[in-house]
């Protein structure tokens, strides 16, 4: 069985694995489809300090039940929560294991999904219904991350919402902050993703580094600023533009990962707008609800789709990946 190593920053090794070996409680999967986010970049790149190596990448996974300790039927089509927590820690204990302390990530602290089959806690799984194909289950997971924002923005129908940022995760944070009713406009340098963001559903498309983005928001809402402001860019000068740009009482989240510090006046912000400045990680058990908005049509995440390649190819899928942002948006390697 073959699979994609990261054996040092920039160095993606086709290798050949061991069989995988299901322990008690461990669900066996063959996998089909593999996603390429942002993370699997940064550990490409060296860029990720939760990582060791060398690491099988991979972590936006959907397949097929092949055995293990499991009451699915062989051939049951799946999607992985790759989140693996402890259950015991204080996050965990009040409905927060996004949160755990002792958070695992398949890709990251243990090895992933970029490889033909991987064994998993059989809770970890989440059926795909009729319908949803295994190509757009493995966008489930950075759908559910979207998801995760949106909840703590607090989003609700008729809000006014800046996502900051058209990769993935901020298209998925467009596509679910629209599901909940919410008029969203995108912001974005490259060309090619706001035409995206348009074409799933955004109300308006900016440019920060064309026009004055501050000044739009304040356009297209009337003089108030947003009710909530998405920051997926990771950047620190992003999100301290948002702090600007969300309306008073308004709530901005952030998925940001960076050294950097933000410096604020507390007194502009956290008391005379009263603003609710929030992070989100990774996604809060949201697999069912993101899965049921796709069986019943309310998304559809196909367009973020750019490039398909065979597992074989993963190098040439990651260089692509890195290389070609404007033109590569979700790039999936077929496992299987």
């Amino acid at each position: 069985m073959i699979g994609a190593r990261l054996t040092a920053p920039g160095r993606l090794e086709i290798v050949d694995l061991p069989p995988v070996e299901p322990a008690p409680g461990d669900a066996l999967v063959r996998l089909h489809t593999a996603g390429i986010c942002g993370t699997d970049l940064h550990s490409f790149h060296g860029r990720n300090p939760l990582l060791s190596l060398p690491r099988v990448l991979g972590h936006e996974l959907a397949g097929t039940v092949a055995g293990g300790d499991t009451d699915l039927p062989p051939g049951t089509p799946v999607v992985i929560d790759p989140r693996l927590t402890c259950g015991a820690c204080r996050p965990c204990r009040i409905g927060r294991s996004n949160c755990c302390e002792a958070m695992r990530v398949l890709g990251v602290h243990v090895d992933g999904g970029f490889r033909g089959e991987i064994a998993v806690p059989t809770e970890r799984l989440h059926v795909l219904p009729a319908g949803v194909s295994l190509e757009l289950g493995a966008l489930v997971e950075p759908l559910s991350i979207g998801a995760n924002a949106v909840l703590r923005g607090g989003v609700t129908a008729g809000d006014t919402v800046l996502v900051q940022g058209a990769g993935a995760i901020g298209l998925a944070a467009l596509l679910l902050a629209r599901a909940a009713g919410a008029w969203v406009v995108s912001s974005d340098p490259i060309p090619a993703r706001r035409e995206l963001a348009l074409r799933l559903g955004a109300g308006a498309a900016v440019d920060p580094h064309a026009e004055d983005e501050g000044a739009r928001v304040l356009e297209l809402t009337g003089g108030e600023g947003a009710a909530v402001v998405i920051e997926a860019t990771g950047r620190v000068d992003v999100l301290r533009r948002a702090l600007d740009h969300v309306a008073a009482a308004g709530v901005v989240v952030t998925l940001l990962i960076s050294p950097e510090a933000l410096s604020l006046p507390v007194t502009e912000y956290l008391v005379k707008k009263e603003l609710d400045l929030r992070g989100s990680r990774l996604n809060r058990d949201l697999f069912p609800r993101v899965i049921e908005l796709l069986a019943n049509g309310v998304i559809d995440p196909s367009p973020m789709i750019t490039q398909r390649y065979p597992l074989a190819d993963a190098p040439a899928a990651m260089a692509f990946a890195s290389e070609h942002p404007g033109e590569a948006c979700k790039v999936l390697l077929r496992v299987s």
